[in-house]
């Protein structure tokens, strides 16, 4: 926790860490909700500047009964018994992941559950401000599907109440233009992008009223207002204008000073800085008048505590809504006691069953998964597909997919142990799928669930290619025909082994085992779908071939 007051300054001010706090929170590392917690004294305001009056300090308000569970959960450092009267919630970096993804629970994020746990907040009477700092877009292989993706979340933003939101250099390459035009220019939603060094705004992203979709500064209407800046740093800066050179951005040492002049009514100011860390950190040197900077996280798992950098907070929250930033604010005397908290979304934030038919974000997410099978995406990879690394190598040899039954034969054992594997049953996992559901015609999940899919002759549906259903023999070692057409071929038997160097490699020899985990396991059990997977312990359970060591 650090400490802040506001003796000699306008609005909030210096940040100045206290040690007997700090040695408080140290002792609830273990906090489902947070790995550790810091927080900030805020003197009753003085701001001169501003005619609003202040918000009244008072007797601290008595938290609701129904927080108290939450608070426990997710909120230890909280002051017990007492009602925050603020909550600022902090996002960003999603990179298009809308929903928890994997086969090894527990599974964390989604949109699903920020909502749920904001939400159970605001019912008991909370309020809330919510900020994010961009990078919703991410591209991927079927840009379709990925600006989909993008569409879902600002709608999902809206139904969360986000008060504004940034942009980034991933938002850049939708472009943002086209992402702007098909979500909130005709929309009416609850939150201001914010670009406020992004130049010539109103020719370039026009508003139906004649201003632009993009703002620089907002201001919230909570009882502590909460003002907002976006910007972009210079390093994103160039890397958006060296991919479109029509865009351009002004210098945020000029820009930022004429925005926070737009800030008089904030009782604490907020800069989403679409910039590194190392460049975040030198801005409180010249404008220590933000009491928190949003920046980019180079790690997918941020920090569990701000840096405070001349009595301003950085804050990351890290990658793909895994985890969000919250900061509450609690009268203490005529001050106000903020505490930050990183809250990992996870399990026990999913819709109970007696909600889900109510939920707004599940019917989002079904309505997505929905559209993804309507306009056949899975359909569209398998039309796109390139030659797997086994029909370039044997261009006139015509490689195909012949499935696992064709092991069968030869294969006796090695198709027994399969047969008695979960992945000979992968695909029914995406078929009895829910919340939502559908999943059998998402191609992001089918890659996983099927055997050569976005390959040429791979899997296309259930009908055309029931036989390539699961994940079968060839999603280890390659399209089997030639092998199963010349069974002695030695050329042929090591193509279908890529990690064997000579035909008499056997596991467990590390190099071995390195190479197959890397060229075929790691495909799908990576660290987002499966990040407990090890090859030494899950081996054991398919290990096969001759004269196999488990």
């Amino acid at each position: 926790m650090t400490t802040m007051s506001t003796e000699n300054m306008t609005g909030i001010s210096p940040v100045r860490p206290s040690r007997t706090v700090l040695r408080i929170i140290a002792g609830v590392v273990l906090g489902i909700g947070a790995a550790l917690t810091a927080g900030l004294l805020l003197a009753k305001y003085q701001n001169p500047r501003s005619e609003t009056s202040e918000p009244p300090l008072g007797p601290p308000s008595e938290l609701p009964a129904g927080m108290k569970d939450l608070a426990s959960k997710y909120f230890k450092t909280w002051p017990a018994g007492q009602k925050p009267e603020l909550v600022l919630i902090m996002s960003g970096e999603q990179h298009n992941y809308l929903q928890p993804c994997g086969c090894t629970r527990p599974l964390y994020g989604g949109l699903e559950r920020r909502y749920n746990l904001i939400e159970a907040m605001r019912k008991e009477g909370l309020q809330t401000a919510a900020v994010d700092l961009g990078d919703l877009y991410y591209p991927a292989r079927l840009t379709d599907q990925a600006r989909l993706k993008f569409r879902v979340s600002m709608k999902a933003l809206n139904l969360m109440k986000y008060d504004a939101l940034a942009v980034g250099k991933q938002d850049f390459r939708y472009p943002l233009l086209d992402a702007l035009a098909e979500t909130v220019l005709n929309e009416k939603v609850s939150y201001r992008i914010l670009a406020a060094n992004l130049l010539d705004r109103e020719n370039n992203f026009p508003a139906q009223d004649g201003g632009s979709m993009i703002g620089d500064v907002m201001v919230t209407r909570t009882n502590l207002k909460v003002g907002v800046v976006g910007t972009v740093g210079q390093s994103v800066a160039e890397d958006i204008s060296k991919n479109d050179p029509s865009v351009k951005f002004g210098d945020n040492p000029k820009v930022l000073p004429a925005a926070l002049q737009k800030l008089n009514d904030a009782h604490v100011r907020v800069l989403l800085y679409q910039g590194s860390y190392e460049e975040a950190k030198k801005i409180p040197e010249s404008l220590p008048q933000f009491d928190v900077i949003v920046c980019l996280s180079v790690e997918s798992e941020p920090p569990a505590q701000p840096t405070v950098v001349k009595n301003t907070q950085i804050i990351r929250v890290g990658h793909k809504g895994r985890n969000v930033g919250l900061l509450s604010f609690f009268k203490k005397g005529d001050k106000y006691e903020a505490h930050y908290d990183l809250v990992l979304l996870g399990e026990e934030l999913e819709t109970s069953k007696d909600q889900v038919e109510t939920n707004p974000l599940v019917q989002l997410m079904e309505n997505y998964a929905k559209e993804v099978k309507d306009k056949d995406f899975r359909g569209l990879v398998a039309k796109l597909a390139p030659q797997h690394p086994l029909q370039t190598r044997f261009p006139k040899n015509q490689v195909s997919f012949v499935g696992s039954e064709k092991c069968k034969d030869c294969h006796k054992a090695d198709y027994a142990i399969w047969d008695k594997s979960r992945h000979s049953t992968a695909f029914s996992k995406l078929e009895e799928s829910r919340k939502p559901s559908n999943r059998q015609f998402d191609p992001e999940c089918v890659q996983c669930h099927t055997t050569g899919y976005g390959y040429r002759t791979g899997f296309v549906d259930e009908k055309k290619t029931e036989h390539l259903l699961n994940v079968g023999c060839e999603s280890c070692h390659g399209p089997g025909s030639l092998h199963v057409a010349d069974p002695k071929n030695v050329q042929f038997q090591l193509a279908m082994s890529p990690w064997k160097e000579k035909a008499g490699d056997r596991l467990p020899d590390p190099g071995v085992e390195k190479a197959i985990d890397l060229q075929t396991c790691q495909k799908c059990h990576d660290v987002d779908n499966d990040p407990y997977f090890k090859f030494p312990k899950f081996w054991p359970k398919v290990a096969h071939g001759k004269n196999v060591k488990k």
